[in-house]
C-alpha cells in the first residue's frame, strides 16, 4: 500500500461525519400570544454561507415582520440581526410569548446545550431561550432594541467528555499504528556498527 492510499484510508472516517445544519431543511415559526398559537410557519434550506431569511423592506412576505431583519443559520448556530432606520419600541403585551421557534434542527446528535449572546437588546437574556433535543425557542416578550441589534444561539451537541472512543477515532488510531508497522517492516536495515 503506498502513502497516498494510506492517507486516503486515514481521512475517510473524517469525511463521513455529519455536517451540522448545512443542507438541512429547518422550520421557523412565530408564536403569539403563547407557544400554543403559531402565527406563521415556513421551511428554509440551510445554505452556508448566506442569509436564509431577510426582510429588506416592508411589507415582508416571510417569517420576518420587521424590515431590516435577517436570520442566518450556520452549521451549528442561529444568527438574528436588525439594521433599522429607527429603533423599535418595547415588545410588550399581556401575553406570555412573542417570539420564534426553530424546529427540525438535526445536527447529527441531540442538542444538549446552548450558548446565547446578544447586543443591542434590553430585557433579553439566556432565560428567554429554551431548547429540546432538536428545537430552540426564543421569547422576545418585554424586550427593547435600538437601531442595530443582534443575537446568536450556538447549539451544543453530545456530551462534553467521551469515556469510550468513537469508532472513527479508533479507525484512525488503528490505521496510524498499521502504517507505522508497515514502515518499520519495509525499512532498509541499517549497516551494522563495527566493534572496536
Amino acid at each position: 500500500m503506498n502513502r497516498n492510499t494510506l492517507a486516503l484510508v486515514c481521512l475517510m472516517p473524517v469525511s463521513l461525519m455529519h455536517a451540522g445544519l448545512v443542507g438541512d431543511t429547518v422550520t421557523v415559526e412565530t408564536h403569539f400570544p403563547n407557544l400554543a398559537t403559531t402565527t406563521e410557519s415556513q421551511n428554509f434550506v440551510v445554505a452556508d454561507p448566506g442569509v436564509e431569511v431577510s426582510c429588506p423592506a416592508a411589507p415582508c412576505a416571510n417569517i420576518l415582520v420587521i424590515p431590516g431583519a435577517t436570520i442566518d443559520f450556520t452549521s451549528n448556530a442561529i444568527l438574528f440581526t436588525l439594521n433599522l432606520q429607527s429603533g423599535l419600541g418595547t415588545v410588550r403585551d399581556p401575553d406570555d410569548f412573542n417570539g420564534y421557534v426553530f424546529l427540525s434542527l438535526d445536527l447529527g446528535s441531540p442538542i444538549t446545550g446552548i450558548v446565547f449572546n446578544q447586543t443591542g437588546f434590553t430585557g433579553l437574556d439566556s432565560s428567554d431561550v429554551s431548547f429540546t433535543a432538536n428545537s430552540v425557542s426564543i421569547n422576545l416578550q418585554d424586550t427593547q432594541t435600538g437601531v442595530s441589534a443582534s443575537w446568536s444561539i450556538d447549539l451544543i451537541t453530545g456530551s462534553r467528555t467521551s469515556p469510550v472512543p468513537e469508532p472513527s477515532a479508533a479507525m484512525l488510531l488503528g490505521a496510524g499504528l498499521g502504517g507505522l508497522a508497515a514502515v518499520r517492516r519495509f525499512r532498509k536495515p541499517s549497516a551494522p556498527v563495527a566493534a572496536r
